[in-house]
């Protein structure tokens, strides 16, 4: 007889016993996590800072080195700069010493010495007329 009373009640107030036995089952189902809202908001946070953290240092090494590159090629060109001197005043004195020995070798020949030195420099010489 009980029965029947509480399956008449539970007929007429159906919704009720819906929203108590759904409450029921959301309590058991939140109880069972391990962390809460707040502590999986903290970890997100924790995550974020650390990305943060090493896109920092990674900007920071890049810039080391690209300055590190930069002086890198300052020293090289400087370098490259100081054997192009030393290339060209060598140049500039077998230079010299080809012309002297051309001079030395047609002085007295003035056509001969015209066409040697033109090959030699590649200045354009004219020979004196007679």
């Amino acid at each position: 007889m009980i029965w029947l009373k509480i399956w008449a009640y539970v007929k007429k107030y159906w919704q009720l016993c819906t929203v108590i036995v759904g409450a029921v089952i959301g309590l058991l189902l939140m109880r069972r996590q391990d962390s809460s809202f707040n502590d999986q908001l903290k970890v997100i946070q924790d995550a974020h800072s650390e990305e943060i953290k090493n896109i920092q240092n990674a900007r920071v090494e890049e810039q080391r080195q690209s300055a590190e590159n930069e002086k890198k090629l300052k020293s090289t060109l400087a370098e490259i700069q100081t054997q192009y001197d030393a290339a060209e005043k060598t140049l500039d004195n077998d230079k010299k010493k080809e012309i002297e020995q051309i001079v030395k070798q047609c002085s007295d020949n003035p056509d001969e010495l015209a066409k040697r030195l033109s090959a030699s420099t590649g200045f354009v010489i004219i020979p004196p007329n007679n």
